[in-house]
């Protein structure tokens, strides 16, 4: 099994907000959370125990014994906030369709040899990868 942070960062985009806020408040409360129980915990999350148990499930764990167990033993290290790596990526092709546009590519061919597939491939990039297309919803 993973240690704590591991679990949450392979299962948090599937965490509702909630269940979210409640995994911050575990791993920012650790010492506290491995000396409770199930029922306070959940009050204390203002949730039911029933609550906190489909997180651990959700989490990957059998239930909340093993969650709190593996919670015990995991090494402390701060919980990084998920990327937005589509939102890094898009940012990462337009910056490099962006440096192509203005490269002077003369110097690999001459204008009258300009491959056609390299012209049309900028001209197809640059109507897919544009600002507006990056915007989020």
């Amino acid at each position: 099994m993973h240690d704590f942070e591991t679990s949450v960062k392979l299962h948090y985009d599937e965490l509702t907000e909630a269940e979210q806020e409640m995994t911050r408040y575990i791993l920012n409360n650790r010492e506290l959370v491995s000396q409770i129980g199930i029922v306070k915990l959940g009050t204390l999350l203002l949730s039911s125990k029933s609550s906190v148990l489909r997180l651990a499930k959700k989490l990957g764990f059998n239930g909340f014994s093993d969650m709190k167990h593996t919670l015990q033993h995991s090494p402390i290290t701060p919980m990084l906030e998920p990327m937005d790596l589509m939102g890094d990526l898009k940012q990462g092709l337009s910056h490099m369709l962006n440096y192509s546009v203005q490269t002077n590519s003369s110097h690999f061919y001459p204008s009258s040899k300009m491959p056609a597939w390299f012209t049309s491939s900028q001209q197809v990039f640059h109507k897919i990868i544009t600002p507006k297309n990056f915007q989020k919803t």
